[in-house]
C-alpha cells in the first residue's frame, strides 16, 4: 500500500489512519496512535454510552426541556427551532448522529455525565481517548480541557460495534443503524460505490460491488476526520478511521480523506489489505 502511505505523508497537514479487515484480522496503520482533537467523532462513544444506559434502565423515550442557555451553534438544527420543542433522548441521539447537532450532544452529556461517558470509553479499551468537555465550551477549552482520540482507539470501538460486542448484538446494531444515516457523506463514502441507508433494507442485502458505510465525521478549523464501518455483500468487512490535523486548507483535507478511503476500498477488494 505504498500509494496510500505516500498520500498521507505527502499531503500538507498531519494524517493518521487505522484500518482493520474484519474478515481476516489484517490491520494497517499510519500514525494510528497519534492524538488528535476528536471533534464530532467523540459523539460515537457518547451514542454508545447512551444506549448502554438505556439497556440498564434509562428511559430513552423521556422528553427533555431545552433551556435557551443550552443552545449552541457549530452544527445541527436545535438552535434554529422555535422554543417549546421537547425531544426525547432518542430524538437527541438521532440529531447528534445524523446532523451532528452540538446542542443535542450537550444535552445527552448532561444526562449521562461526562465521567460516565469517560468510564464507557475506558471500558472499551480506548486508552488514549479523553472526553473532558461539552461541545463549543470555550471556557472549558481555555482551561485546557479537550476531547481527544486516536485512529486506533476509534477503530477499536468500531470493531466492537461491527461484531455486536458493545453490550449486546442488538444494542450494537441500533448504534450502527444510526451511523448508517449520517448526512455528511463528503469523505469516507464519497469516492467509492456507496449505497444510501434507505436503499438497503438489511445490511446482508448490500449488492455485490457496492458498500454501505456506517460512519461519523468531524471537523474543526484545521481538521477533517471520518470514522466508519464498511459493509459489503460479505457483511461487516472492514473499519477505517482517518484523522487529519494542522491542515492549511480544509477542502484539501476532505479530499485527502476521501482519496484515502478510495485506496483502502480498492486495496481491500484486491486482497492487499
Amino acid at each position: 500500500m505504498d500509494e496510500l502511505k505516500n498520500l498521507l505523508e505527502e499531503r500538507p497537514g498531519r494524517y493518521s489512519l487505522y484500518f482493520e479487515n474484519l474478515l481476516n484480522g489484517n490491520t494497517w496503520g499510519h500514525g494510528e496512535d497519534e492524538i488528535h482533537l476528536a471533534a464530532s467523532t467523540i459523539k460515537v462513544p457518547i451514542l454508545c454510552a447512551l444506549y448502554v444506559k438505556g439497556a440498564e434502565g434509562l428511559d430513552l423515550s423521556e422528553r427533555v426541556d431545552i433551556p435557551r442557555g443550552a443552545l449552541v451553534g457549530g452544527s445541527g438544527i436545535l438552535d434554529q427551532l422555535s422554543a417549546g420543542f421537547r425531544p426525547s433522548l432518542e430524538d437527541l441521539a438521532l440529531l447528534m448522529t445524523v446532523l451532528s447537532d452540538n446542542t443535542a450532544t450537550n444535552l445527552l452529556a448532561e444526562v449521562l455525565g461526562i465521567g460516565a461517558v469517560q468510564s464507557f470509553i475506558s471500558s472499551m479499551g480506548m486508552e488514549r481517548t479523553q472526553f473532558q468537555r461539552k461541545m463549543m465550551d470555550e471556557e472549558a477549552r481555555s482551561r485546557g480541557l479537550e476531547n481527544t482520540t486516536t485512529a486506533r482507539d476509534m477503530g477499536r470501538l468500531l470493531r466492537a460495534l461491527a461484531l455486536g460486542k458493545v453490550h449486546s448484538s442488538g444494542l450494537s446494531q441500533r448504534v450502527v443503524d444510526l451511523l448508517l444515516r449520517q448526512q455528511s457523506v463528503g469523505k469516507l463514502p464519497h469516492l467509492i460505490p456507496s449505497v444510501a441507508f434507505d436503499e438497503v433494507k438489511e445490511l446482508h442485502e448490500v449488492p455485490r460491488g457496492q458498500v454501505a458505510v456506517a460512519h461519523k465525521s468531524g471537523e474543526l478549523e484545521e481538521s477533517e476526520h471520518d470514522v466508519g464501518i464498511f459493509y459489503t455483500h460479505l457483511g461487516p468487512s472492514y473499519t477505517l478511521s482517518v484523522f487529519s490535523s494542522e491542515l492549511p486548507h480544509r477542502l484539501a483535507g476532505r479530499r485527502t480523506v476521501a482519496e484515502a478511503s478510495r485506496l483502502v476500498y480498492y486495496g481491500f477488494l484486491r486482497g492487499l489489505l
